[in-house]
Formats: C-alpha cells, sequence, structure tokens
C-alpha cells in the first residue's frame, strides 16, 4: 500500500485534479493527462509510457522533467530492467559518474544474463576509458542465448575500438556489425565515417549508398560525408552538387557553414 500512495501522491500532484482512486498513466497528443483508475492500470505499460517520455526528455536535455518522468516510472516498476538503463543515461547525461556507475553495475548484478545491458554498461566502460574491461563485456553479451541484437553490441564495440585508437579491432568489429545487422542505419553510418578517417574512401562510399537505400532524408552530418568522400575520390562535380544540396537545405547547419568557409 505505501507504494501504491506514494505515486498516487505523485500523480495527484502532478495532475492538480486527479481523485485519491486514480492516476496519470501519460499524455496524450494534444499534451493532456491519460487518467485511469488504480484497478484497470497495466503498471508495467505504465512505467514503460514514463520511461520513453523519460529517455525523449532526456534526448533534448530537459533534465527536470526527465527526472520527474524517471521517479513516476520507478513507483510503477521499481525493478525494470528499462528503469535502471534509463537512470544510468541520466546520470551520464548530467556528468553524474558516480551514480552513473552504481547504476549500471547494479543493472549488471540483477540483469546478468541481458545482452542489452550487458552492452550499456560496456559502453559507460568504454566512455570512462576502461577499455578492456569492455571488450570483455562485448564480447560476453554476444555469447548469450537468444540476444538478438548482436549487431548492435559489435557497432558498440566497433565505436569503443576506433574511439580509443585500435583500428584493426574496430574495422574486425565494424564488419561484424555489418554481418549481423547490415541494414541498421546507425551502424552503416559511423562505419562509413570510421573508413572515411582511414582513407578507405571506396568503401566509405560503398557504404554511404547502403545507408541511403534505408535512409531517405539525409541530414546535414551526411550531406557533408558524402561531400567529402566524394572529394577524396575526385568526383568533384558530385561534391559540388551535394554542397549546393547542403547549403540550400540546411543554410544554418553548422556542416552548411563550415563548407561554405571551404573546411571541406
Amino acid at each position: 500500500m505505501k507504494r501504491l500512495w506514494g505515486f498516487l501522491l505523485l500523480s495527484a500532484v502532478l495532475a492538480g485534479c486527479v481523485t485519491s482512486k486514480e492516476v496519470v498513466i501519460g499524455k496524450d497528443a494534444d499534451g493532456n493527462d491519460i487518467v485511469k483508475e488504480v484497478g484497470v492500470i497495466d503498471y508495467k505499460k505504465a512505467s514503460l509510457a514514463r520511461l520513453r517520455l523519460a529517455n525523449a526528455y532526456i534526448a533534448q536535455k530537459d533534465m527536470t522533467k526527465a527526472k520527474e518522468n524517471l521517479e513516476i516510472a520507478q513507483g510503477y516498476d521499481p525493478d525494470s530492467e528499462i528503469l535502471y538503463l534509463s537512470w544510468g543515461n541520466y546520470y551520464e547525461t548530467v556528468k553524474d559518474d558516480g551514480k552513473a556507475r552504481e547504476t549500471y553495475e547494479t543493472a549488471y548484478r540483477k540483469f546478468s544474463s541481458s545482452g542489452n545491458t550487458i552492452t550499456r554498461y560496456a559502453n559507460f566502460l568504454c566512455r570512462a576509458n576502461e577499455v578492456d574491461r569492455a571488450e570483455e563485456l562485448y564480447k560476453k553479451a554476444v555469447e548469450i542465448p537468444k540476444y538478438a541484437s548482436i549487431g548492435y553490441t559489435y557497432a558498440s564495440a566497433a565505436r569503443c575500438a576506433a574511439d580509443h585508437d585500435q583500428n584493426d579491432k574496430a574495422g574486425a568489429y565494424f564488419e561484424k556489425a555489418k554481418q549481423y545487422g547490415g541494414s541498421d542505419p546507425d551502424t552503416l553510418y559511423s562505419y562509413a565515417v570510421w573508413s572515411y578517417s582511414q582513407n578507405n574512401c571506396a568503401k566509405a562510399q560503398d557504404l554511404i549508398h547502403t545507408f541511403g537505400l534505408f535512409v531517405k532524408e539525409p541530414s546535414p552530418q551526411v550531406l557533408a560525408l558524402r561531400i567529402k568522400i566524394d572529394k577524396c575520390l575526385g568526383n568533384h562535380e558530385e561534391a559540388s552538387d551535394l554542397g549546393l544540396s547542403l547549403t540550400k537545405r540546411f543554410p544554418r547547419s553548422q556542416e552548411a557553414r563550415d563548407y561554405i568557409k571551404g573546411k571541406f
């Protein structure tokens, strides 16, 4: 009952006029509270809805609203794996590395057979420059039976290696990532960026072409990369056309400003 009254009170504070037998479980498309009676609430589903909101707010750097939604989600389902990972994301974003580490370590202990949790913990360790330990965990994650996101884990291992100038490992892991998740745009883009950084412009072009099959509307970052690749390959007319597209479509972007200044 304490748990129930805890989030009933919190929801009442947030919603203002919600009765003691109702709680707010989310927002509709117009931003209005979605209210349900206590007895008909699916708490796990309500928690996931709040976690989606929280992570969206984290991406927007609205940390006050992110924390509010994390706390509400915790009231609904305090032992959720996604809750721990979302708190870890929150603490990393606010630069509280101590609490982030504690949160990821707790998640790893509680969900030691989850490839997703292991990979997210490894990503944190990589960013903390604990590269060897991170690599051990990436390898552990991909060996877990029925773990579906092997491509994501290999891509994470590749980015980790690349960030620490372990280029032989980065190339091998990117190839593994492409093998297991060849249609993932994030993997294709990251692999293309890395290939260009290694002066393998033909490989980068092939990857960014495949990327374009799945993402029809390129961002300023993608256009800038395509310009660099075409210049590297001597395709100056194509690069010029892409530069015109970049400056017309995204005139206020940093990439457009850099292109106009001749930085690439």
